[in-house]
């Protein structure tokens, strides 16, 4: 189980832990091979990874840059990978998946380049709740998410030259309250779009479904 947080003042606890075990920089320097003693046919390291398994893992992470505050907790991560090597420009396939545990599931199939983040996923998000979302909609409306999920199944496409998701979206059992209070603003048991593109360009939605205003 892993706690990630960060403070008010945006630093994390990571960064913390890792400048507690860095060496001062001076000792970095005196460890460095001097130029001169390189072998001059010299060459680099190689390495193979035939298959990486991740399973089982927990990470709690929380916000207090955020008011009044964010927190999140994963559980099941699993991350499976094969054939790694010193060659980042290798496409590598990946398999994941992960559950919040406020509700929800995201799983993603697809390969991954190393080198430039190029990613080509077909994705599965179910039934992911929605009052995540609060916290950063509280400086900007005076709502409140009671309840609501969100589930998309796509294909995500990113690289230099694109970055675009197609698939479906639908946002169930929704209740938007007026803040401070139990009276609706806003009610509706299912909006769905069957097909919908994503790109920096905008959003194209072929059609809008609502049932249940």
């Amino acid at each position: 189980q892993i706690m990630v947080k960060r403070d008010a003042a945006g630093a994390l606890n990571l960064q913390t832990l890792a400048e507690g075990w860095a060496p001062p920089a001076a000792a970095k320097a005196e460890s460095a091979p001097a130029e001169g003693n390189k072998s001059a046919d010299h060459k680099p390291w190689t390495f193979e990874v035939a298959k990486f398994n991740l399973d089982g893992l927990g990470l709690n992470y929380a916000d207090d840059s955020i008011k009044p505050g964010f927190a999140v907790g994963l559980k099941d991560i699993q991350i499976s990978t094969s054939g790694i090597t010193q060659d980042l420009s290798k496409a590598l396939p990946l398999k994941a998946s992960l559950n919040i545990e406020s509700g929800g599931k995201i799983e993603a199939n697809g390969q991954l380049t190393p080198a430039d983040a190029s990613t080509q996923l077909t994705l599965n998000v179910q039934d992911l709740g929605l009052q995540l979302a609060n916290p950063f909609m509280a400086d900007f409306v005076k709502l409140e998410l009671v309840s609501g999920t969100a589930s998309t199944q796509g294909k995500l496409t990113f690289n230099p030259s694109q970055t675009q998701y197609q698939g479906s979206f639908a946002l169930a059992n929704l209740r938007l309250n007026e803040k401070g209070s139990t009276k609706p603003f806003l009610v509706w048991k299912n909006l769905n779009a069957p097909q919908l593109t994503a790109s920096p360009e905008g959003v194209r939605i072929s059609r809008l479904d609502l049932k249940g205003l």
